[in-house]
């Protein structure tokens, strides 16, 4: 079993949706609808989340697409949510669900390296930590359900840094400890539980690619594939050199 093969994705709202499921807002009509035209759609860009520190191209590149998609015709308006950075809350509930599947299944070995140090951690966490971070987690679905009532939609870059060499958790002689701290646009959504998609947009000078992230409000899934299917309408699509069979 591998740490990365237990991360998900989904969507969170306000917390007035907070006991609905799902099945209560499937929309069994969306995927035939991705290319039609709807009403405009409402779209907030938050280059760096008020706090993330972005490679120079990638933000090039980014502010680029969107203001292609402005272009377009979508309603584009520079805006940050209003939450801090959920990395404590995030580590928390991580580590903690981790090691609480892992135990279900007998704690199963051998186990990925990773996975060991993941469960480690949660194991020191108590129960208040646990509580205080599910405090948090709904303080941040409801800033995010405060914010879509004004953005349909929320583009930040995709990671702020260019790929690194495969085989690692974090980028060799950064000093980083662990994945969350070069990913500090997505895991936030993966807590909210908002569907969220990533877009290739382009490449850095060293032909390294490039991703536009677009996050919509809870169960928004056909808006989300929307944008993103503009957005590759409007940027050149990417191709990969292929090896030698």
């Amino acid at each position: 079993m591998d740490h990365h093969d237990l991360r998900d994705r989904g969507g969170r709202r306000g917390q007035q949706d907070r006991h609905r499921t799902a099945e209560d807002h499937r929309d069994p009509s969306w995927t035939p609808t991705i290319g039609e035209t709807a009403d405009p759609i409402r779209v907030a860009f938050s280059p760096a989340l008020g706090r993330v520190d972005v490679h120079p191209e990638i933000a090039a590149l980014v502010a680029e697409t969107v203001a292609s998609l402005a272009e377009a015709g979508l309603q584009v308006e520079e805006s940050d949510p209003s939450f801090p950075d959920p990395a404590d809350t995030f580590d928390v509930l991580w580590s903690v669900g981790v090691a609480h599947i892992v135990r279900r299944y007998g704690g199963t070995a051998p186990l990925d390296p990773g996975l060991q140090t993941l469960i480690e951690r949660g194991a020191r966490y108590e129960t208040a930590d646990y509580l205080d971070a599910q405090s948090e987690l709904a303080a941040l679905g409801v800033a995010m359900g405060e914010f879509h009532t004004r953005y349909d939609v929320l583009l930040t870059p995709t990671v702020p840094i260019e790929p690194f060499a495969a085989g690692h958790d974090v980028p060799p002689d950064s000093g980083m400890a662990d994945w969350p701290q070069w990913t500090p646009f997505t895991y936030p959504f993966n807590l909210s539980r908002q569907p969220a998609l990533s877009v290739p947009i382009g490449r850095t000078s060293r032909g390294l690619p490039v991703g536009l992230q677009v996050v919509g409000s809870r169960f928004a899934d056909s808006t989300v594939l929307k944008v993103g299917a503009l957005i590759e309408q409007l940027r050149p699509a990417l191709t990969y050199p292929q090896e030698n069979a």
